[in-house]
């Protein structure tokens, strides 16, 4: 299908571009609602078929996730371990919620208020 669209006014081009804008949302909708349909089937299936293979060893879904569901990580992997967090030393005079403790990178207004002239002791709290 081909559709001459210099024969169009510049009304029904608008008209016509705002149809295909609209068609384009119901069909994104609708495709949407679709793909969490078949998303939603498939759990299901999948949670039978857990369910089944859990009662065939005399356990429920709950039991084999609660016990070896969790996924173990190797040693030397994940986050590191860390402490306290350190109380704020200096406050954002411009936006009391804005504090640094201190530690790491500057923040960018205390970077700017630096640049300014202005001193680190000027934001202690």
């Amino acid at each position: 299908m081909s559709i001459d669209l210099s024969k169009l006014s510049s009304d029904e081009l608008k008209a016509l571009g705002k149809n295909v804008a609209k068609e384009i949302h119901v069909r994104a909708v609708r495709e949407a609602k679709e793909a969490e349909r078949a998303a939603a089937e498939k759990s299901k299936e999948v949670f039978l078929q857990m369910r089944d293979l859990a009662a065939k060893h005399g356990l429920t879904v709950e039991e084999v996730l609660a016990n070896g569901g969790r996924k173990r990580r190797r040693r030397g992997t994940g986050p590191v371990a860390t402490g306290p967090k350190s109380a704020p030393k200096y406050r954002n005079p411009k936006d009391p919620s804005k504090t640094w403790t201190g530690k790491g990178r500057k923040p960018g207004w205390i970077a700017e208020a630096l640049e300014k002239g202005k001193k680190l002791e000027d934001f202690a709290i």
